[in-house]
């Protein structure tokens, strides 16, 4: 399949390094947390806040019994997390912070710290080489681990790496890594692997959200009853509703469509 439209990408500057220090700081935010003086005014406030929307907080387990399930046996040698039906109807403050408070922030941690592991800030610090604006542009040793992860000849990226870094000295940088690629683009001949690595780098976003908006588009374009559409013809439409923000002029496009093709049937202007 054609899926060439997916390779739009907005053209808003990512500082990669950026990235990393913003994670690492909410991973220390989060760590922070995680005492008994936070949890009492985040308890305060949400108290207070139950209050002025007229919101019940009780305080202690309901009057009415109820039975309490037990775990299978086959269960005993496992950790179980799920409540198994049994809901804690205990609000009270020691409560809310054994049973909600540090096991939600515990999670999150556990979430975070997985999810960005020293391998992943190490890449995410590799690609702020390829943004015009960082500190770090064209950086010989990120260069240099970035040709090494993406399997390019070393020696040939750090020459193109120092050559573009020169070139740029002597004129004003690219606002922006999209910017960056249209400038090494004429000259890909000249700088193979580091027009291979803009181009991974334009491909390679801190954040998936772009590509899922994107996805998100191609459901309602491919519908059941566009269900046969070709290839391209699907590929275009998302093109048109993916970068729906680009201004088109529409008077030209159709005196060039007119042009194109002369059908004395059709009469366009």
């Amino acid at each position: 399949m054609n899926i060439h439209f997916l390779f739009f990408i907005e053209a808003v500057a990512v500082d990669y390094g950026s990235a990393e220090r913003l994670i690492c700081d909410i991973i220390d935010h989060i760590t922070i947390l995680r005492n008994e003086k936070e949890f009492k005014s985040i308890y305060e406030d949400s108290v207070a806040l139950c209050h002025k929307n007229n919101i019940i907080v009780e305080s202690t387990v309901s009057v009415r019994a109820e039975r309490i399930r037990k775990i299978p046996a086959r269960f005993h040698d496992f950790f179980v997390d799920s409540t198994i039906r049994n809901r804690n109807k205990d609000t009270s403050e020691a409560s809310c912070r054994i049973n909600l408070f540090y096991p939600l922030i515990d999670a999150l941690l556990l979430e975070m710290r997985d999810r960005f592991a020293p391998a992943t800030y190490t890449m995410l610090s590799n690609l702020s080489a390829l943004h015009p604006q960082s500190n770090h542009f064209l950086n010989v040793d990120q260069i240099k681990n970035l040709a090494v992860a993406l399997d390019l000849d070393v020696t040939c990226t750090v020459n193109e790496s120092n050559v573009l870094l020169h070139m740029f000295t002597n004129r004003t940088k690219p606002d922006n890594i999209i910017s960056l690629f249209h400038q090494i683009q004429p000259l890909k001949n000249a700088f193979p692997n580091m027009f291979n690595l803009v181009t991974i780098g334009i491909t390679m976003p801190v954040s998936s959200t772009t590509c899922e908006r994107t996805f998100s588009r191609l459901k309602l374009i491919k519908t059941f009853a566009r269900n046969r559409m070709s290839d391209d013809r699907l590929s275009d439409m998302a093109v048109l509703a993916i970068e729906r923000e680009i201004m088109v002029d529409l008077d030209l496009t159709v005196e060039q469509f007119s042009k194109k093709h002369t059908n004395s049937r059709i009469l366009l202007q």
